[in-house]
């Protein structure tokens, strides 16, 4: 919780890092890969307080309820990215070394992020 809370207070001059720490916070409090993250768009998705989304990979619907955290998010929305997940893995290691975070941050780290707190909070 300390980190993702680093994370969300990181104050950088970088757009950039800004976007891409913004992205993986909303992969942390949704779960969702960043496939889904790249296409998402909330003008289509947002649905009666949810997300309702088909998941890229599986083609699954989801549907997750949306917390104060990620309405933040949304009131913030930046563009989507732009970049490969590759390149949002770079940028989240700059981001982690801004926040002083001694783990590898990656996309897929977010999922785990999620499951991790979901367990802890039951």
């Amino acid at each position: 919780m300390e980190e993702i809370s680093a994370l969300a207070n990181m104050q950088t001059d970088s757009a950039t890092l800004q976007h891409v720490a913004t992205w993986f916070l909303f992969s942390c409090y949704t779960g969702l890969r960043y496939s889904d993250v790249a296409a998402f768009n909330p003008a289509t998705s947002i649905q009666d307080g949810r997300i309702v989304l088909y998941t890229t990979k599986t083609r699954e619907v989801v549907s997750i309820a949306i917390t104060n955290r990620i309405d933040g998010i949304l009131k913030q929305w930046p563009p989507v990215p732009v970049f490969s997940n590759q390149k949002c893995n770079q940028y989240l290691k700059a981001i982690a070394h801004v926040c002083r975070i001694n783990k590898p941050l990656t996309f897929h780290s977010a999922r785990h992020t999620f499951a991790v707190q979901c367990a802890n909070l039951g």
